[in-house]
């Protein structure tokens, strides 16, 4: 597409961006997932699949996104044998485009054809973009997730380092406890 003078956009997970900063491939291993670069990355930040931490997780990562998508509003794929996602409402969506607004301009919303389907064009037309001013509830356990994460995609990349600061460590602690004998 790019030889074509076209430019590449791709929907990511923005927890890739924190395997590509360890230097590990623990999640394109385990999920499945693809790191492919592209002129830009739109990062889903969907709290419709984790309400309670979502919002945090807009916050979080939005820091750093240079697109960020919200959602869902309904619709989408239908695959067979797996559960639609709970859509959001119209108070949730619009704190999730406030809150992604406060980090960047470039904001996508999953999906039209939710938005028609819950009568939400209208009010998108209408509403104060205004970004929000304040983190949400529950950003706290987002950014505490995403170091736990980070820890565990570093470690993954690092086996030697981990190996060799607990061979450390335990030489240390056995040490200590000989000499107090």
């Amino acid at each position: 597409m790019r030889s074509d003078g076209y430019r590449v956009e791709n929907y990511q997970f923005p927890i890739m961006a924190d395997e590509r900063r360890a230097g590990s491939t623990l999640l394109q291993r385990l999920l499945g997932l693809a790191d492919i670069t592209t002129d830009r990355e739109v990062w889903m930040l969907y709290t419709s699949f984790m309400r309670t931490v979502g919002p945090g997780m807009v916050w979080t990562y939005g820091r750093e996104a240079r697109a960020i998508a919200v959602g869902t509003t309904g619709g989408g794929p239908d695959i067979p044998g797996h559960p639609q996602m709970p859509a959001l409402s119209w108070d949730e969506l619009e704190r999730d485009l406030r809150l992604a607004v406060h980090w960047c301009d470039d904001i996508y919303i999953h999906s039209l054809e939710g938005c028609v389907w819950q009568g939400f064009l209208l009010r998108l037309r209408a509403l104060d973009w205004r970004p929000a001013t304040t983190p949400p509830d529950g950003v706290w356990l987002a950014a505490s997730l995403r170091r736990t994460l980070r820890g565990a995609l570093w470690a993954s990349a690092h086996p030697w380092h981990v190996l060799g600061t607990a061979t450390t460590a335990a030489w240390i602690v056995r040490r200590w406890r000989m000499a107090r004998r």
